[in-house]
């Protein structure tokens, strides 16, 4: 399927996850990216979130090939960390900062 998108463009599907943590009944959800049109290399993306938003250090997100692999190597990633060490301190709350965050790893410049 063709997408009518800019040359500078990547066109992403997104599908959520949502981990439950007994301890202290914390919750983070885990965004997978697909990227369906644009120049890109990469094809899938999982990036953990706060519940507000707040995405996780780059070393917390996973990859692949396909959407599985990517939420697997995320979960892997954040396995037996608790959600203080995943989620950055809250100098980096504003949403448009995560926002840019995950912009440019699905779309570096060069």
């Amino acid at each position: 399927m063709l997408f009518d998108i800019n040359d500078d463009e990547v066109l992403a599907k997104i599908s959520r996850y949502e981990l439950v943590r007994k301890a202290k009944n914390r919750r983070l959800h885990i965004d997978v990216y697909q990227i369906v049109a644009g120049a890109q290399e990469l094809k899938y993306m999982a990036v953990s979130k706060s519940t507000e938003g707040r995405s996780s250090a780059d070393n917390y997100w996973g990859f692949g090939d396909t959407e599985l692999d990517a939420l697997q190597e995320c979960l892997s990633r954040i396995k037996d960390r608790t959600v203080d060490d995943i989620i950055p301190p809250a100098k980096d709350t504003e949403k448009h900062a995560t926002t840019a965050r995950i912009s440019r790893k699905l779309y570096p410049t060069t």
